[in-house]
């Protein structure tokens, strides 16, 4: 698919009827994430798999700005390379705020992309972070947070 079927897609009505949009594998790197992010069909959206998709940073971090969604319980950013800086924009994002499960498995996030999580308000009830660098100070920040207080993390 790529970043121009993201943009081609997002720019479609058919999203608007979507609860779930799943695009794993389609490497439609952080242009694709941003047009994704921009796109209003996404209003309704529950569940957004961007797994193995190539988005890093940039696109973690348009995706933690978007006012679109807002619906959002599930989303799957695993093996997407968006490091401590995705983890933070995600951590600290005030539109993801029904987010209940967020996977970001083999992701390059260490331990201050951990504590920024750890430090975040998002209402998550399991977090996926395996196969990450995250060391003591990180799983520690994870253990000790007020706010994962009832969620299931997974190192």
């Amino acid at each position: 698919m790529g970043d121009d079927g993201a943009e081609s897609l997002a720019g479609s009505d058919i999203l608007r009827s979507l609860t779930k949009l799943d695009l794993q594998q389609n490497k439609i790197g952080p242009e694709g994430a941003r047009a994704l992010a921009r796109s209003e069909a996404l209003c309704s959206l529950a569940v957004l798999n961007l797994a193995d998709d190539r988005i890093g940073a940039p696109g973690a971090q348009a995706l933690a700005d978007s006012p679109h969604l807002r619906s959002l319980a599930v989303l799957d950013l695993t093996s997407n390379v968006i490091g401590d800086d995705g983890a933070r924009a995600l951590a600290h994002s005030q539109s993801l705020r029904s987010l209940a499960e967020l996977y970001l498995a083999q992701n390059e996030i260490g331990d201050d992309g951990a504590r920024a999580l750890a430090q975040g308000t998002l209402p998550l009830r399991r977090l996926i972070l395996s196969r990450n660098p995250i060391d003591d100070p990180g799983v520690r920040a994870l253990a000790e947070s007020a706010s994962l207080r009832d969620c299931q993390v997974m190192t």
